[in-house]
């Protein structure tokens, strides 16, 4: 199954995102801060797309299946106004399982996003992915095992917001009483983006490995921690995970670039 999408991306898209997850990144959200960067203008937050890119592949499915695991590479800026084209490939391999591989083009022919996800059942399973080790301790105010976290508690209000937002099908999550995936990870997006790094923070690439659903109402803690330097290239490696009182529900690996970050050295 193939479908492809148009889509135009706002700046008042932007800000709703920013005021729903917390993550007001200037980047996303300030065109002055924005305008100084390589950027040059504000960029989508990349938790958007994947809401965006998952909401899309729910439309298409005759029955939802959970997300079990997801990949992302923002390959180029997302900028607001211009028409991007979303492509979606699904192949159901069995009567419980799917895989899904997604691509945003903007007007251009620039490829903006690549992702992959694996819909289905939950599984223990890693999915392999290695950090090799870091070729320095110390960067620009970080070290490494630095850490930052944060702990919300997403309301059926959030969950409501957050469906419009994206186009998920209505009442998907709601009916079930459950926190979206990417809501959830949006709660990553905002410490990347406001506390480690820190603001300025540009997102390259993102792995979660979901175990369990969070439902609307429990006590959400998420953290990251810094687990690799390269500052040749303005890079770090984070590793998230998140948690509710009955365990872990999703962990991950963040590629971050940072040379736009206020941090002294």
């Amino acid at each position: 199954m193939e479908l492809t999408e148009r889509l135009v991306l706002t700046q008042d898209q932007f800000d709703a995102f920013a005021r729903l997850s917390g993550d007001d990144n200037p980047i996303h959200v300030d065109p002055g801060f924005a305008a100084r960067t390589r950027f040059g203008r504000t960029v989508a937050h990349g938790m958007m797309l994947f809401g965006l890119l998952t909401a899309a592949t729910a439309r298409r499915l005759e029955r939802p299946r959970e997300l079990a695991r997801q990949n992302l590479v923002f390959l180029a800026p997302t900028y607001a106004g211009d028409e991007h084209t979303l492509t979606i490939r699904i192949e159901e391999t069995d009567p419980n399982r799917a895989r899904v591989d997604a691509s945003l083009h903007a007007s251009d022919g620039t490829q903006t996003v690549s992702a992959t996800a694996s819909l289905g059942p939950a599984s223990a399973q890693s999915d392999g992915t290695a950090v090799p080790r870091s070729e320095v301790d110390r960067y620009r105010g970080m070290t490494l095992g630095m850490q930052a976290c944060r702990s919300r508690t997403f309301t059926h209000a959030d969950v409501e917001q957050y469906s419009a937002l994206v186009g998920e099908p209505p009442g998907r999550y709601l009916a079930a009483g459950v926190v979206p995936p990417p809501l959830l990870a949006a709660t990553v997006s905002l410490l990347l983006g406001t506390d480690l790094p820190g603001r300025g923070t540009n997102w390259l690439k993102q792995s979660f490995q979901f175990s369990r659903t969070v439902q609307i109402g429990q006590d959400v803690l998420t953290t990251v921690e810094v687990v690799r330097f390269r500052p040749g290239k303005n890079l770090v490696n984070l590793a998230s995970s998140i948690s509710t009182s009955r365990g872990i529900t999703a962990e991950g690996l963040s590629l971050v670039h940072t040379r736009d970050i206020a941090r002294s050295t």
